[in-house]
């Protein structure tokens, strides 16, 4: 007597296949999410050497917003503090998710903290969080 596996695969590619898209999706957003966070960072080390290199303008503030919006269009929240010849930047903004619309997320959270301030007449960057 000859036995039929036929069944026991569809019920195995039915239970695999949805796992295999699950992780799929966790690769693509974790792919996502750290590009995300490499543009962010690059824009606010980019708007901080501006803006100390500038410190002594009126209107630095709103250049470094310009420069911030024209190089990364998704900021949601952007802090820019200027005290004491010194210049700091936090930006916020959310990361859309795949995998965080499966488990009811709206996305991912990316945080950029950097501060810069002239030390013996070099320029300091230095990254907060």
């Amino acid at each position: 007597m000859k036995l039929d596996n036929r069944g026991q695969s569809l019920v195995m590619f039915v239970v695999i296949v949805p796992l295999l898209l699950l992780v799929l999706a966790m690769v693509v957003d974790i792919g996502n999410l750290v590009n995300n966070k490499i543009e962010i960072n690059s824009v606010n080390k980019l708007a901080i050497s501006y803006g100390i290199d500038n410190i002594d303008k009126d209107n630095i503030e709103n250049e470094v917003k310009d420069i911030i919006n024209k190089n990364y269009k998704d900021i949601d929240d952007i802090k820019i503090s200027i005290q004491d010849e010194k210049i700091s930047i936090d930006l916020k903004c959310y990361s859309k998710s795949i995998f965080g619309n499966i488990i009811g997320t709206k996305g991912y959270l990316i945080e950029s903290s950097y501060k810069a301030y002239m030390d013996s007449g070099k320029k300091r960057i230095e990254k907060v969080k």
